[in-house]
């Protein structure tokens, strides 16, 4: 044997750092130091090195008679052979045999968005991403293929950086007073920390998560340090916001006429006596000299400013890497004193010695929002942005009748300058493990993790305002906390051998998470000086409530990769869930997946080909389950109930649910074929995907006949499906001199269809407040999310109608 040395460079002449090299058939190598030289022990001139690097093609060269071997890597335009992540692991891209879509730091930032959801949308195939309202750190809705559940979650789940999240929107004390608004807890995730994100969407690549992977998985990956020098970044933008377009509403003279012309009939076509006050005592058209005007679009809404800063530090040695970093956001909303802060803090330190591995990583994290609710709901008329446009015009102060006051004409304006919203939630997660090499190959690996939140929303209507005019004064506070913890025991062996490789992974998880609110409202307040900072002045208590729960989750779970001369793929998994949302016969939900790949590209008899770079063919099948519904439902549940006795009210517990001790996991089974193919070097790319997800023993909240003493009762009935078709085509159309044009474009067709409900043929979609509540159904053989209501038939005429009054002018 001898010994060969050389450097690995890239195209422009700078030092790959971190590049391995191995001798081809063996599991001996290297890596480059910190000026890209190597060194390594050869047994012969037919050995052969291979070179990898993340963002750079592999390369194998025979070493011959050399003693240096100096290499240049290529870049690889769309990096199939860079490592992304995906369940409990990581992988080569031109290794996946699931589906797998992802988006790099890069990408991210370029959207200079508050929120890391927002900076996806529109970026991946097969991905919805949906805001509820416009309200700064609203709540983002995101669907991977569709919706699986009716009544269950069908939110992915996320994982950063290993620590698995469950999207709980209920962890953010969200508006409970005039509004159905809810924050999204990931919002207090700061993106510029964020290194890579990796969508697993086939069955194949989510079944590993079991119980919490039918939604489609989110993978973070935060950003870690490099071997190198110490790195200072400080980045900084500021951006403007402002309504695209204002209605055209009615003035006040406009108004006054409007209310003229249907004299004396109101819109219930009975006789209205005052018209709103906008006739003197003569019946006549008001004077509105002197009477104040109001467009109370420009009244409430402004241009919106936000800054958003971040700073982070990264660097290190061959055996320690370090990473952190703190970041600062105000964002203002279009409506005035509505407004989010965010702050932010992380550090990541990883260090090697050798055989031993051990690191940590924790995140914090505290944001508040202020200002009145833009969203309509609750036992109220209608939310901020709506009494915009709802509102009179004019203020006719001698008005008898008004929708929300009772008859007290009210400003809009009051909601921001006589009311107080708070809302705020401190987050802190981490984990840390230590991992260990048993022996080649072999590598045990001990994580420990955990997730705190805390949040408290504080809410004060004053009388002058129209949610708190008609309890004198109304105030609100809420807390809501929870507390999440996992560890994992997890073993992992990787052996090459000739053209076989084979990756194993085994793993044992235990999961817990707990959480518990408070709330209380009081009304009527005589002194409303102090807000709601001091609840105890209300003399009414509206409200008074405490809640308490937890679930727990035991999993194992195993995997294994296997590569025939980087030809031919396959990956099975198999993981077992026990969860005690579900009675002691039905806790345990099995979640097998299988998938083949064929990397047709390698074959001989297309090597001549030089146009096709990359052509894999990919075929997966797969079960996944969802066990997102409240803890303890399979028990029958009891509630207070108040008796008379001896004329003094008597506290007692009565059955507010029937128990189902038959209850089991909604299961999720999915069907994948995939094509993806590299031209030209991988300039041009295109990935096709075609789909199918059958979701089965819906876990729905189901009438019950009114016989049994209930009218609800969570069950296993029904089915969905989801298929479709999935394609994104990438060019790089320009690479040079500093200057990089790429284009990339998808699109997703999905068609969700309801299968059966059990013995129902619809269940109806109510929303509460507003006028019109039954907006929905789902229905056998439509879609989730079916409208339902009058079809337009036409516009009634004043001929249309019969009238029984006598000042009737016809």
């Amino acid at each position: 044997g001898r010994t060969v040395s050389g450097t690995v460079l890239d195209e422009n002449g700078e030092a790959v750092i971190g590049a391995t090299i191995m001798l081809k058939g063996t599991t001996s190598g290297t890596i480059t130091d910190i000026d890209g030289a190597y060194s390594l022990d050869v047994p012969g001139d037919n050995s052969i090195l291979v070179f990898r690097a993340v963002g750079f093609t592999e390369q194998e060269i025979q070493v011959g008679n050399q003693s240096r071997v100096e290499v240049v890597l290529a870049e690889d335009i769309i990096g199939i052979d860079e490592v992304v992540v995906i369940g409990y692991g990581t992988m080569k891209r031109s290794d996946l045999t699931g589906s797998v879509s992802s988006i790099s730091s890069e990408d991210i930032e370029r959207t200079k968005s508050t929120n890391f959801l927002e900076s996806m949308h529109g970026k991946m195939p097969g991905v919805h991403i949906s805001t509820q309202s416009g309200e700064p750190g609203s709540n983002i809705e995101v669907r991977i293929r569709g919706a699986n559940s009716i009544h269950g979650n069908s939110s992915p789940l996320y994982v950063i950086d290993g620590i698995q999240m469950d999207i709980n929107t209920n962890e953010v004390a969200s508006a409970t007073v005039g509004s159905n608004s809810s924050m999204n807890p990931m919002a207090n995730i700061n993106q510029s920390d964020i290194e890579s994100i990796e969508i697993l969407k086939d069955a194949s690549a989510t079944a590993i998560f079991g119980s919490r992977g039918a939604n489609g998985v989110v993978l973070i990956t935060t950003k870690s340090g490099k071997e190198g020098k110490t790195v200072f970044n400080y980045d900084a933008n500021m951006s403007f916001a402002k309504a695209s377009k204002k209605l055209a509403l009615l003035d006040g003279y406009e108004y006054v006429d409007y209310h003229t012309s249907r004299w004396p009939y109101n819109y219930l076509n009975t006789v209205d006596s005052n018209n709103d006050g906008v006739l003197d005592e003569n019946d006549d058209p008001r004077d509105l000299t002197g009477v104040k005007m109001f467009d109370w679009q420009d009244e409430i809404l402004r241009t919106a400013i936000t800054h958003n800063h971040n700073f982070s530090v990264s660097g290190g040695s061959k055996t320690t890497k370090y990473s952190g970093s703190v970041g600062y956001l105000d964002q203002e909303g279009i409506v005035k004193n509505n407004d989010y802060t965010r702050y932010n803090a992380r550090v990541k330190l990883d260090h090697n010695a050798g055989k031993i591995k051990t690191g940590f990583n924790l995140n914090a994290s505290y944001a508040k929002t202020v200002g009145a609710a833009g969203a309509s709901g609750g036992g109220n008329y209608n939310g901020l942005v709506q009494f915009i446009t709802l509102t009179k015009p004019i203020d006719i102060s001698d008005a008898t009748q008004d929708f929300v006051t009772g008859g007290k004409f009210i400003y809009p304006t009051t909601m921001i300058e006589d009311a107080v919203k708070e809302i705020d939630i401190m987050r802190v997660f981490g984990n840390t493990y230590l991992a260990y090499d048993l022996m080649d190959g072999l590598e045990l690996r001990v994580e420990l993790g955990g997730n705190v939140s805390s949040s408290k929303g504080s809410e004060f209507y004053g009388k002058e305002t129209a949610w708190g005019n008609l309890s004198q004064g109304k105030a609100v506070l809420q807390e809501n906390r929870s507390l999440s913890w996992f560890q994992r025991d997890m073993l992992t062996y990787n052996k090459q051998l000739g053209k076989h490789g084979l990756n194993l992974m085994g793993a044992f998880e235990l999961n817990s998470y707990i959480f518990e609110s408070f709330r209380i409202g009081m009304g009527d307040f005589p002194d409303e000086s102090t807000s709601v900072y001091d609840i105890s002045k209300g003399s009414v208590m509206e409200s008074l409530s405490s809640d308490k729960w937890g679930t727990n989750r035991l999993s194992y779970l195993g995997r294994a990769n296997y590569n025939y001369d980087n030809r031919y793929l396959a990956t099975v998994s198999m993981r077992a869930d026990g969860s005690d949302k579900f009675g002691p016969g039905n806790r345990w939900g099995y979640f097998p997946s299988a998938a083949l790949a064929w990397r047709v590209s390698q074959e001989s008899f297309l090597a001549n080909i030089n146009a096709l770079s990359n052509l894999k063919l990919r075929l997966s099948y797969g079960e996944t389950g969802n066990e997102r519904i409240p803890a303890y439902s399979y028990f029958a549940r009891m509630q207070n109930s108040y008796y008379a006795s001896d004329g003094t009210l008597m506290l007692g517990l009565a059955p507010s649910s029937s128990a189902n001790p038959d209850l089991k996991w909604e299961t999720t089974v999915q069907y994948n074929a995939g094509l993806d193919l590299g031209l030209f070097e991988n300039r041009i790319s295109l990935m096709v995907d075609l789909f199918m997800k059958q979701t089965k023993d819906m876990l729905l909240l189901t009438p019950v006949p009114a016989q049994t003493g209930f009218s609800q009762q969570w069950t296993n009935i029904g089915q969905v499906d989801n298929k479709g078709v999935e394609f994104m085509l990438m060019t790089y159309n320009i690479d040079k001199g500093g200057f990089r044009w790429n284009t990339t474009f998808n699109i997703s067709m999905i068609k969700n269809e309801v299968i059966n409900l059990g013995d129902a043929d619809f269940i109806p979609v109510a929303l509460p407040g507003g006028w019109f509540v039954n907006v929905g159904r789902v229905i056998v053989g439509e879609a989730i999310g079916t409208a339902y209501g009058y079809v337009w038939d036409g516009v009634y005429q004043i001929d249309d109608f019969t009238w029984q009054n006598s000042s009737d002018p016809a």
